[in-house]
């Protein structure tokens, strides 16, 4: 009977132990969406899972993630147990259940269990060759061997070494062109329209160390680009003795790639794709032909660099006048202003957006190309006259006049009182450096198609003062306004706005936080019930003639403003002076009491509560003095 060493027999055991035990664990783990951070531009997702691990390592692969998701943002927790490593890995490949006797696909199917039957062989040929290491001596571990089983042992181990060495590179061998074949299949699947070009899916891999078998909690969370969300405001306005209904909503979206069903959302007004680090200005040192340096404006990581170019111009009706406070929208973009007093306008276009959106009351909105840097356009009138709405910020009384005509024109005015009243609703609101964070506790589903979905954030009562404002000089109508300052205390950002008065829907504008100082203004449209009218004086006009060398020209307007309604309104009256524009050019005014001159400018403002049924009036006049040979306008 054959008797084999001991360190033969140990080797034979181990090798049909490691032939017949598993290799190592794969753990596929489906984990569910449980809530979105969504930012102006992008948004992180969280995923969460339970898994039940062995005690050791463990290979936990995540599987159904979207094949967008930015790999370098990837954040894997798991309490108690040690991740070693996270890899992010694409699915470019699924076989659709309509094409499964594809021979191509057949052929690629086999190839990877081919490979990974090799990939077996090579990790059993690795354990052999480890444990014939701890074998290499014999005389140590075992007294009287004899020469004839010295013999054999050491030409096993030489047998055994030369066939482990000789098999890895049969199987290196075999593994190359089994890759290279299966990528020539699946180039030629992708030929033929059958396999999918582009990534689906994608897995992350875990390699796992746990003590124990336990039970624990994952959680994943990674950066996705293509999604955002705008603010979108509803003001109600339905009584003038009545807070206005503010509401705060968001319009969300995403294409990711992954729908987020019944998640738990948080707005946040930041913007991780943008540099959180400030301009710096390089040494300026004046030498000949040397132009002063730029700054250093730090890239934005992962945002696509697009830049602005200015464009500007002027709106004009089709008798070439200005139109005051027309809308000059981009195409496709939150980006707007409105004309000012001589109808002339300034707006950053980002590159890649070519047209503009002209509008203006009672007038057809035009669209028109971006194409040079100053663009002048005429408006034709419209037969349908729809109200338009405009919002500006004014930062003081004596603003010049296009700050003060750009949002009056079209429309209105808030001024607040001591404190608001807010409405509770399902939101926690969280202020940090430099952004504000709204958690949104009711949960929301929201599609991978980049529709927009509407969410609430807040709701407010807003204290409001209201006012009728007036331009006779531009037309004979009065505008309801509101005033509101402080409006920073409600973490407002630049968005759409709908406006509402007495249940009736007025219109949109945008509400431009970035260039809105102190007082924010809300326009709500022409009120009928107030009459203007501005006509000439014909008693003061007749003054003037000549004086010397001089010409005299006196020009006199009479206003009126009649309160048809039974209470009393605030009313403000806005019209103008000249002012001279050279030396040999004198004006002199005739202001009655009451009235208040902006010198710079010309503006005259009369301000005053009128009753119910009660009508107000002024007059006012200029004369201004110029050589006779110049050719002066004066009205």
């Amino acid at each position: 009977m054959l008797k084999l060493p001991l360190y033969l027999l140990t080797l034979l055991l181990t090798t049909l132990y490691c032939t017949s035990a598993p290799a190592q664990d794969t753990l596929p783990l489906p984990t569910k969406i449980t809530g979105a951070t969504v930012y102006l531009e992008g948004a992180q997702v969280t995923r969460q899972a339970e898994i039940n691990l062995p005690a050791g390592r463990s290979t936990v692969v995540l599987t159904g993630l979207t094949a967008k998701l930015d790999k370098q943002s990837l954040q894997v927790k798991a309490p108690e147990v040690t991740l070693l490593s996270v890899t992010h890995r694409l699915k470019f490949y699924e076989a659709p259940d309509e094409d499964t006797d594809n021979p191509l696909r057949r052929r690629a199917e086999s190839l990877a269990r081919t490979a990974r039957r090799l990939r077996a062989e090579a990790d059993i040929l690795r354990e052999e060759q480890e444990i014939l290491k701890q074998n290499r001596s014999i005389a140590g571990e075992q007294n009287g061997v004899d020469a004839a089983d010295l013999e054999r042992a050491v030409t096993f181990h030489r047998d055994r070494i030369r066939a482990i060495r000789l098999g890895f590179l049969r199987l290196e061998d075999s593994l190359q062109t089994i890759s290279n074949e299966r990528k020539l299949v699946l180039e030629q699947l992708a030929d033929e329209g059958r396999a999918a070009v582009q990534p689906t899916t994608s897995e992350v891999v875990l390699l796992v160390e746990s003590p124990t078998a336990k039970s624990v909690p994952l959680t994943c969370a990674y950066r996705v680009p293509q999604a955002g969300w705008t603010p979108r405001y509803d003001v109600r306005v339905d009584d003038l003795t009545a807070p206005i209904d503010l509401r705060y909503r968001a319009r969300v979206y995403q294409e990711s790639g992954e729908d987020w069903t019944n998640v738990n959302l948080t707005l946040s007004t930041g913007d991780p794709s943008r540099s959180a680090r400030a301009p710096e200005l390089v040494a300026w040192r004046v030498v000949p032909n040397m132009r002063p340096p730029a700054p250093r404006i730090p890239a934005d990581p992962g945002a696509v660099d697009f830049g602005y170019r200015q464009v500007t111009g002027v709106v004009v009706d089709e008798n070439n006048q200005a139109l005051i406070g027309a809308t000059v929208l981009v195409e496709g973009t939150e980006i707007g202003t409105v004309t000012d007093f001589n109808g002339n306008y300034r707006i950053d276009v980002p590159a890649g957006r070519e047209k503009l959106l002209v509008s203006y009351v009672g007038y057809d909105s035009k669209t028109v190309l971006a194409s040079t840097d100053f663009i002048k356009v005429v408006l034709t009138s419209s037969e349908a006259l729809l109200e338009e709405v405009v919002v500006v910020g004014y930062g003081s009384e004596r603003a010049n006049v296009s700050d003060q005509l750009a949002g009056r024109a079209a429309g209105v005015t808030i001024r607040q009182k001591r404190r608001q009243a807010s409405t509770p609703v399902p939101v926690e609101v969280t202020r940090r450096a430099t952004t504000v964070a709204f958690q949104i506790e009711l949960p929301y589903t929201i599609k991978s198609t980049g529709e927009p979905f509407t969410v609430d954030i807040r709701r407010f009562d807003i204290p409001a003062r209201f006012e009728h404002f007036t331009v006779p000089k531009a037309g004979p109508a009065a505008y309801l306004t509101a005033e509101l300052t402080g409006w920073d205390r409600y973490d407002l950002i630049s968005g759409d706005v709908q406006l509402f008065f007495e249940g009736t829907y007025l219109g949109d504008t945008y509400l431009d936080i970035e260039n809105t100082s102190d007082t924010l203004e809300l326009s709500l449209g022409r009120d009928p019930s107030v009459i203007v009218t501005r006509e000439v004086d014909e008693e003061f006009t007749k003054m003037g003639g000549f004086i010397g060398g001089k010409r005299s020209v006196s020009r006199g307007w009479r206003l009126a403003v009649r309160n048809t309604k039974n209470q009393p309104i605030n009313l403000v009256v806005l019209d103008q002076v000249p002012v001279s524009g050279r030396n040999d050019i004198d004006v002199k005014l005739d202001l009655p009491e009451g009235a208040q001159l902006d010198e710079d400018t010309g503006l005259v403002t009369w301000k005053t509560s009128l009753a119910g049924r009660a009508e107000w009036r002024a007059g006012f006049g200029y004369t201004v003095k110029f050589p006779r040979e110049l050719r002066v306008f004066v009205e």
